[in-house]
């Protein structure tokens, strides 16, 4: 790729342990106590509580090395206001010291207030064919050596090169965010994306090489420090007050602390994954409205101050929303269409179109005129492209364009983008259908791992009014009101799949308002019990009424064929005949068996015989069906 070709803006997630004196560079003040940590993997087998309790508290800038604690990898000290110099050591050297001896320890330095990134899923052997497609890196898996077993990981310097410079492309010295998690917290059970802070890359640190002696294979660091720009008392990010909480907590044990936690995004999990990973704006931007809804939370329920927090994230939802704009999934309908460089086309289009403006008529201009909008490296596919293009019907250029309003993947955008695509992986959906409703993306893929979220379709419906007001949806697709049918129906399904997945069958509608209205959108999907019960035969067929004893209840119409169908089943064989079935089990049991010798077998063969015929009753009444439906079984004695 040219350096004269920029990447996307991207945001950044960055994986951090549980700490308990707020990652300030000291080890735990109670490392025995802190489970939560050691479920890392990277933990788990080198955490030595016996070694950290006799330290508990200390600042590692007054320990020697050797007593830091082994969470000082998995970034613990984000948030310490000094520099750590750390000894890295290449893998392959300590696993095989004869044949990779040559890597020497290598020092790097990690500056005050800075993170060590990882991107694991980049550095995976089986992606590199995707990435040297989707951002045209130099990259080449023969270039990989033969180790001697089979390894998941990319170990030529120059394949680690592309990959880690091509991950670190995407971000941008005080525009891009750093969105701080961690997997596991003591006070949420189980695995989760917790949301630690958020601040901003400050400095980008530079990849470096471990050191090596002689002649032999070359190796990269893979950790690349970035500094961020949370300070305890700056107003240029933050970490979340859970300390605050967890103190409430202990003074009144009925708190919820789950209800004042913030969680990543789940449509947007394998963004808050392996370690370190690029986010987008629309991840980034629900992440922020997430920790908006705790804070609130935490000040109206609790008394805990969040003010300047949340104008903070006021403001940066606000620079979001322009810097998105209206139509973020250009580059993967483009990549869709067809051009091997879709992400950068629509990439270098946006930034010609400028700030949250619309794109689209600098994309016809390009198929119809290459040069005069782009540069000459990107110009690969678009003349052989542009007879097609010019011939597309306006329906569906008009599907095209809306669907580039929502921030999807490459794979999404793949199979939403024909309706044989749509059909064979078993969404379908015609693009007129998707049109009337763009909410219909998220119920006809809902069921998929690569579908549309609910969210992610949302934002697109719904982006800021600075980008809605001056962009709004063309008709058909176009919503007037928050709680237009469309979307009302859309956020019930998604309601009733959760409670689904949950062992609850249907909702009660009261339960259903509350759940719809916990969501973190922005407007509100302000539905009340008289919208849902008056709307409800109207959600059809994906959503039906249900008469309780209690009111209106909703359920997805799947679930109301399977009960129908279990009472018809249940009902029939409760009311079904009962077979008859006369055999003369002792003379059976003589014919197979011969007579009986003595007294002894005599007693024998009656009890058989009165068990066979216990039994075989027992069994022809399971089996009865429906009346006349029932099938005799013939037990072989």
């Amino acid at each position: 790729m040219s350096s004269g070709i920029s990447f996307p803006l991207r945001h950044l997630s960055i994986r951090v342990p549980w700490h308990d004196a707020g990652w300030t560079g000291v080890v735990c003040r109670a490392p025995a106590l802190n489970g939560a940590c050691a479920k890392l993997k990277g933990i788990a087998n080198k955490k030595k509580d016996d070694r950290e309790t006799p330290v508990a508290g200390r600042s590692l800038e007054e320990l020697p090395k050797e007593q830091w604690p082994c969470c000082v990898d998995e970034r613990v000290a984000f948030m310490a206001p000094f520099e750590l110099e750390v000894i890295k050591r290449h893998a392959l050297a300590e696993r095989n010291p004869e044949k990779y001896g040559h890597f020497r320890p290598t020092k790097q330095r990690y500056p005050a207030y800075s993170a060590g990134v990882v991107p694991f899923l980049w550095m995976m052997r089986e992606n590199i064919e995707h990435y040297r497609k989707l951002l045209d890196l130099d990259l080449d898996e023969e270039r990989e050596p033969d180790l001697g077993y089979k390894s998941n990981w990319v170990h030529e310097a120059q394949n680690q090169t592309a990959l880690l410079d091509g991950f670190a492309a995407h971000l941008r010295k005080d525009e891009s965010l750093c969105l701080f998690y961690a997997k596991h917290v003591p006070f949420v059970e189980g695995t989760g994306r917790i949301l630690i802070g958020v601040g901003r890359v400050a400095e980008l640190g530079k990849l470096i090489e471990y050191k090596h002696e002689g002649e032999g294979m070359r190796g990269m660091v893979w950790e690349r420090p970035v500094q961020h720009s949370i300070r305890p008392k700056g107003k240029d990010g933050f970490l979340m007050p859970y300390y605050e909480v967890l103190e409430r907590a202990t003074q009144d044990t009925s708190l919820d602390i789950e209800r004042y936690t913030a969680r990543a995004p789940d449509e947007h999990w394998s963004e808050f994954s392996y370690a370190s990973e690029l986010v987008t704006h629309d991840g980034a931007i629900a992440t922020l409205l997430a920790m908006e809804t705790a804070l609130s939370r935490m000040q109206t329920e609790l008394g805990i101050t969040t003010e300047w927090q949340r104008k903070w994230l006021h403001d940066e939802l606000v620079r979001l929303w322009k810097v998105r704009g209206p139509f973020p999934g250009l580059g993967a309908v483009l990549t869709a269409f067809g051009l091997s460089r879709g992400v950068f086309v629509a990439h270098a289009i946006q930034q010609k179109a400028g700030e949250n403006s619309d794109p689209w008529p600098l994309v016809d201009k390009a198929f119809r005129a290459p040069a005069s909008v782009l540069p000459r490296e990107l110009l690969r596919d678009l003349n052989e492209l542009a007879p097609v293009w010019k011939n597309l019907p306006q329906e569906r250029l008009a599907f095209l364009r809306l669907i580039s309003r929502f921030e999807m993947t490459m794979e999404q955008a793949s199979t939403l983008y024909d309706e044989g695509a749509r059909t064979k992986q078993g969404w379908g959906g015609t693009d007129r259908e998707i049109l009337q409703n763009p909410y219909r993306l998220y119920e006809l893929g809902r069921h998929y791992h690569e579908g549309v979220g609910l969210l992610t379709v949302d934002r697109g419906v719904f982006p800021d009014d600075s980008v809605r007001l001056q962009h709004p949806l063309e008709k058909p697709s176009n919503l007037d009101s928050a709680v237009d049918l469309r979307r009302i129906r859309a956020f019930t399904i998604s309601t009733l799949e959760e409670a689904a997945q949950n062992g609850h069958a249907l909702l009660p509608v009261a339960k259903a308002v509350e759940a719809v209205l916990a969501y973190p959108v922005q407007p509100d999907c302000p539905v009340t019990g008289d919208v849902l019960t008056a709307r409800a035969v109207d959600m059809a067929p994906e959503v039906v009424p249900v008469a309780l004893d209690s009111g209106t209840g909703l359920q997805l119409t799947r679930y109301k064929d399977i009960g129908e169908l279990a009472r018809k089943q249940i009902l029939g064989r409760i009311g079904g005949k009962r077979h008859a079935l006369n055999r003369d089990w002792t003379a059976m049991l003589k014919k197979k068996f011969g007579p009986a010798t003595d007294d002894e077998e005599k007693r024998a063969r009656s009890e058989k015989a009165a068990a066979l015929a216990e039994l075989a009753e027992a069994r022809f009444s399971v089996l009865a069906g429906p009346a006349g439906a029932g099938k005799t079984s013939v037990l072989g004695i």
